[in-house]
């Protein structure tokens, strides 16, 4: 008779291989009996009728989106995938909120669906934004230490960011507007960041975390900056190096453009968002997205990472312009204060499509000079979560033109039983930019609970 601690032997044996086989199962997006698993996100649609609506995606091709009713279980998705929106009239299609966190990870940094926190969390962390608007996120490493096998060469240089998702990027700085170290100035004595003042023209610029500035020539970036100052500076050193953990960001002389073309916000589970430019992209409903990159001087390799991982994109990112990407707006509180906050802008860096929130704090007037060409404008308002219980506030959102009438886009009340309200609507006469204002008036309870959030807010151009 087999002992006990035999039996266990022979189960574990049996039963381990199988639990394996489900952690990588997951990874690939296949269940346990070697069934394709559907893999098909909720995702919101902004079609050229500007008619939001939330569907699942089941697949995107140069031909447009294969999408099923958001209200359909995933793995029914494919049979009831009965509409196809062309790609003519996508103007963006991108993760709500809530679903930000359900993409199973991919790339190095993934193992049975976890993450490495550690090399998120690596010192040398930083945000890399290239000239023509693209961004990366990784760790910036020596490039002599890359392996020659393992490095993407966008140019020879020396400068290499080891991305979770893409591998090594050997990045020309030629192509670099900005890098920034994430949360460098957090706990290490450095200032609150504020408005930088203005570059000498065709300069570089690293600024410190205590403040400081050195003006010159960037000449290398890794675990050091080497910048070689400007004559006019007065520094009397031929090349400054900076360790990168003492810098809050580096400013490159290179112009930089507005983003063009097809764009992929790619989450990597740090929570900052890569944002890809594709020559093209394809995602199936077997959970795989097919990046071709299309970036200055780079081998036309073809990533491929989770389709639930592509938050959000758009067949032409010059179509939408983010509402916190513009001017902070002017604003003047109601008159029944006597002051008040200004509106709170998040930058979008970590939100699918750059859409950050914009924050009115109580009630005011806010306006916005528009930008030329837009001709749409869609999101939502909502009352904010600490203004949920008690805000009860009458809102207007209108543009108004030069000598002519306000134009109301949306109008109504916002409180505890209907606290949001979506928006996409057209806007007329688009030659004259004009002015987005939006008006909170306090209701029922007074002005003190009444913040309201623009989210998602973009402007959409022609």
């Amino acid at each position: 008779m087999k002992s006990f601690g035999s039996i266990w032997r022979f189960l574990a044996a049996a039963v381990l291989p199988v639990a394996a086989a489900g952690a990588d199962a997951r990874q690939d997006s296949t269940v346990s009996a070697g069934v394709r698993r559907v893999v098909a996100p909720v995702r919101l649609v902004i079609p050229s009728s500007l008619d939001r609506r939330p569907v699942r995606l089941v697949e995107w091709t140069p031909a447009g989106a294969r999408v099923a009713p958001a209200t359909v279980p995933e793995e029914f998705a494919i049979d009831a995938a009965n509409e196809v929106i062309p790609a003519a009239e996508v103007i963006a299609i991108f993760a709500p909120d809530d679903t930000l966190d359900d993409a199973v990870p991919w790339g190095p940094g993934a193992t049975s669906g976890l993450i490495d926190r550690s090399r998120s969390r690596s010192p040398a962390r930083v945000r890399v934004t290239l000239a023509d608007g693209q961004r990366y996120v990784g760790s910036v490493r020596p490039a002599e230490a890359s392996e020659p096998s393992d490095a993407r060469s966008l140019a020879d240089a020396p400068f290499t960011l080891q991305t979770s998702l893409f591998g090594d990027l050997v990045i020309s700085l030629e192509h670099v507007a900005m890098i920034e170290p994430i949360s460098q100035a957090a706990g290490q004595g450095g200032l609150p960041a504020g408005p930088e003042p203005p570059r000498r023209p065709g300069t570089d610029r690293v600024v410190l975390v205590n403040g400081d500035r050195i003006e010159g020539f960037i000449e290398s970036v890794g675990i050091e900056v080497a910048i070689a100052p400007d004559a006019s500076s007065g520094r009397a050193i031929d090349l400054a190096r900076v360790p990168i953990d003492r810098v809050r960001a580096i400013e490159f002389a290179n112009a930089a453009v507005p983003l063009a073309g097809f764009v992929a916000w790619v989450n990597d589970h740090s929570g900052e968002m890569h944002v890809v430019r594709a020559a093209q992209v394809r995602i199936t409903a077997s959970g795989e997205a097919t990046i071709l990159p299309d970036i200055p001087g780079f081998a036309a390799l073809a990533w491929v990472v989770g389709s639930h991982q592509v938050a959000a994109f758009t067949p032409d990112a010059s179509r939408v312009v983010p509402l916190c990407s513009i001017a902070a707006p002017e604003f003047e509180p109601d008159r029944s204060r006597r002051w008040g906050r200004p509106p709170r802008v998040d930058a979008g860096l970590r939100s699918p499509l750059g859409l950050g929130d914009v924050v009115l704090q109580g009630a005011m007037d806010a306006r916005w000079a528009l930008p030329s060409g837009v001709t749409a404008l869609a999101g939502t308002v909502e009352l904010s979560p600490e203004s949920r219980l008690w805000g009860d506030c009458k809102v207007s959102v209108s543009i108004e033109r030069a000598g002519g009438l306000p134009h109301v886009v949306w109008a109504g009340t916002l409180q505890s039983d209907s606290p949001a309200a979506v928006i996409g609507a057209s806007i007329p006469d688009p030659g004259d930019r004009g002015v987005l204002r939006v008006r909170i008036e306090p209701g029922l309870h007074g002005h003190v609970h009444n913040h309201v959030t623009l989210r998602g807010f973009m402007l959409i151009r022609e």
